[in-house]
């Protein structure tokens, strides 16, 4: 790990490649993980304030989940993440030709919501792990899915490249609704 000012950055950040192939993965990170997408207390406000628009998004166990659950649990690690269908996959997937994508996004591409989805998710596999004591961000590598790592051995695909571009692209990813 390196340290630049109050975050500890994993060298996979620099050294990994990672190259997102839906036809490949078929959404992959929608679906495995053991919680749902890690949360910003911001994008739990948008998500509250925008969940009647997006439940029309939604399939039945999502809906259900939502309501159930709300727009957002904590999870086991005390994070505040999206909720599970039955302990699976994210309450916001949706399925289209066989692939999942997220339900919010959809809203978005449709002009429905002014908020496309949490930055975490583009992120992927990028997660950033914060901690109050000390104020300290850790940004590291999760991987789950063989079929992806298969397709991003391209050296061109470094996983600090994609942040760059989310970096570089924020308005299109930006919080507002």
């Amino acid at each position: 790990m390196i340290q630049i000012d109050d975050k500890l950055i994993s060298f996979d950040v620099f050294e990994k490649h990672f190259c997102c192939d839906l036809p490949q993965c078929l959404g992959a990170c929608c679906v495995h993980g053991l919680s749902g997408a890690p949360l910003e207390p911001e994008e739990i406000d948008i998500l509250k304030k925008e969940i009647g628009i997006i439940e029309q998004f939604l399939k039945p166990g999502g809906i259900e989940a939502v309501r159930k659950q709300g727009v957002a649990i904590r999870d086991f690690d005390g994070d505040m993440v999206t909720p599970l269908i039955e302990g699976e996959e994210c309450a916001f997937c949706i399925e289209e030709n066989g692939i999942a994508m997220c339900a919010i996004e959809k809203a978005w591409l449709q002009g429905k919501v002014g908020f496309r989805k949490p930055i975490s998710c583009h992120l992927y596999p990028i997660r950033v792990k914060k901690y109050s004591i000390p104020a300290w961000s850790n940004l590291f590598f999760q991987f789950f899915s063989n079929s992806c790592w298969k397709i991003s051995r391209n050296p061109a695909s470094y996983i600090l490249e994609m942040v760059s571009l989310v970096e570089n692209h924020r308005s299109i990813f930006s919080l507002r609704a």
